[in-house]
């Protein structure tokens, strides 16, 4: 399965929306063609607010939150820089939950929603950001069920090939070319993985 290298460009966009009020005195840049290029424009020049639960960062996020090819939307990378100091397990689990059926018929409907999925990872992978790290990556439920990740707070010794629990926020589909040559179609989570020292409780299977 080829991978997605979005987590190249992650460090840069989080960096770039960590500010709050978008006054660093750097001038804009021109627009770009370029998707992950856009993306980033758009949360560096945004202003950064801090919501103080999880349903509130939903709220103001989720509109700028789509469907991608190979990138990031604004929505979410707001919403995993604002999880990387401020989001706890039981918010995260007390989210109406969805299903893969139910995304890939009409994202918009399910965005700001829950899954929790066990499954293999097939590929995981950190960039450090500040005194922190995000992890972007992939997790295979059965031999066709595909989820990206973008997953904050600690992911202990879950490498490739790992079993593991993920619970995250729907953000929408994500499609990108896989190895055989054609296109793999995803749902976009950012959250985190069921681990003692994310849940303060012993690890669950689903």
């Amino acid at each position: 399965m080829k991978r997605v290298y979005v987590a190249s460009v992650l460090s840069l966009i989080l960096f770039g929306c960590g500010g709050s009020s978008g006054s660093s005195g750097t001038p804009n840049p021109a627009p770009s063609n370029n998707p992950v290029q856009q993306a980033t424009q758009a949360v560096q020049q945004a202003v950064a607010p801090e919501p103080t639960t999880l349903n509130d960062a939903i709220a103001l996020f989720k509109p700028e939150m789509s469907d991608v090819s190979e990138s990031i939307s604004p929505g979410a990378l707001s919403l995993t820089r604002w999880s990387m100091t401020h989001l706890k397990w039981d918010e995260l689990v007390a989210l109406p939950t969805t299903t893969k059926p139910l995304v890939m018929k009409d994202s918009d409907e399910q965005r700001g929603k829950l899954i929790c999925v066990t499954g293999r990872i097939i590929q995981i992978s950190g960039e450090k950001v500040g005194d922190s790290k995000v992890y972007e990556g992939g997790m295979m439920r059965g031999y066709s069920d595909i989820y990206r990740f973008l997953a904050v707070k600690s992911t202990g010794n879950i490498t490739d090939e790992s079993s593991a629990k993920f619970c995250g926020v729907v953000i929408g589909k994500m499609d990108y070319a896989n190895s055989a040559g054609g296109v793999a179609h995803a749902i976009q989570l950012v959250g985190m993985f069921d681990l003692p020292e994310n849940t303060g409780k012993p690890a669950t299977k689903k």
